[in-house]
């Protein structure tokens, strides 16, 4: 991640998508993620939750900037969730699109409305700190890969959801 800040830092455009576009089975990929951080939800006591729809197609993209994505969204829901609370990541097809989505969802205090309006972009840190870059790159590299994300109004907590598009037949 650092090396993606810097690159960023130094030419923003030019570091989202470096690496090789291939086909990912993005449940797989998530769910692999979601084990490496299982460690560090057990420390702060909250319990980190991974579900995904059976025989969902695979998606082309650059999987190390597809991880950095993941990783982001679990590193803010982690951070934010008190001890006792959950993570829940989700990997389904969208229901409305040809892609698939991800989200995830976590019982913090939420996203401050005034904040939430200039969430995605660099420079705005949320109230846990931080560079104020990580929602920016988010927000560039699921763009880079013909995808959207957005935040979900919610009751208590944040839900981020991404959706990457399915490659054409």
């Amino acid at each position: 991640m650092r090396r993606l800040v810097d690159e960023l830092l130094k030419a923003p455009d030019a570091a989202v998508l470096d690496g090789e576009r291939r086909r990912i089975d993005l449940a797989v990929l998530v769910e692999e993620l979601c084990r490496l951080q299982q460690g560090r939800a057990r420390r702060a006591g909250v319990m980190l939750a991974f579900s995904a729809m059976p025989e969902l197609p695979t998606i082309d993209g650059d999987r190390d900037r597809i991880k950095q994505v993941v990783l982001n969204l679990l590193d803010n829901a982690l951070r934010y969730t008190p001890p006792g609370g959950t993570v829940a990541v989700e990997v389904a097809r969208a229901p409305q699109a040809a892609a698939l989505r991800i989200a995830v969802a976590d019982d913090g205090p939420g996203v401050d409305p005034q904040i939430a309006a200039h969430l995605w972009e660099r420079g705005v840190a949320g109230p846990a700190g931080g560079s104020g870059l990580g929602l920016a790159i988010v927000r560039e590299i699921v763009g880079a890969h013909g995808g959207r994300v957005w935040l979900e109004p919610s009751q208590r907590g944040a839900h981020f959801v991404i959706e990457f598009p399915l490659p054409a037949e």
